[in-house]
């Protein structure tokens, strides 16, 4: 059994020792960031409508439907954030008049904007990711354009069925 004297001492050093700990920030977990995002056409029409996200953690919220975005995709215009779900979220943007045949996107985030959280509640904070400078397989949406030739007025030629005869060619 220690005297007296010595269990005060180790008490107070104990007490000092909490005391530094609690003195020093606790190591803060990084903010989650996005790791993947690729393009996705979900009518499958050969334009992209929409982004596919991946966080690097947890993520929660971020549901917007009105202007401006918190999100900005290079070439698009973002018409909805739809609610992030762990760690995946999408987007949709407005399809381009002209075929999509790319598939790498630069895409940014601003936090201002943003009501998105990260698994510990905190706010997530801005950054920008390129696609184009990672070097992995990437998926490719691609349009196959007809080629049919116009009549002189600059119409396309309209298919002709007439009862009881075949298919016109046009």
């Amino acid at each position: 059994m220690l005297p007296t004297v010595h269990k005060r001492c180790l008490s107070v050093v104990f007490a000092a020792l909490v005391g530094l700990l609690a003195a020093v920030p606790a190591q803060a977990a990084p903010s989650p960031k996005i790791k993947t995002a690729y393009p996705v056409d979900s009518d499958r029409d050969g334009h992209v409508d929409g982004v596919s996200l991946k966080w690097s953690g947890k993520v929660r919220g971020g549901a917007d439907s009105k202007a401006p975005f918190a999100f900005s995709v290079k070439g698009y215009r973002v018409t909805k954030v739809v609610k992030a779900r762990g760690k995946s979220q999408r987007l949709r943007v407005k399809e381009r008049r002209e075929c999509d045949t790319g598939g790498s996107l630069k895409l940014s985030f601003s936090s201002r904007k943003s009501s998105l959280k990260s698994g510990a509640g905190k706010k997530v904070r801005s950054h920008k990711i390129d696609m184009r400078r990672f070097d992995v397989p990437i998926p490719r949406i691609t349009c196959a354009v007809r080629s049919v030739p116009l009549r002189s007025n600059g119409n396309l030629p309209q298919p002709r069925q007439s009862v009881g005869q075949p298919p016109s060619r046009f």
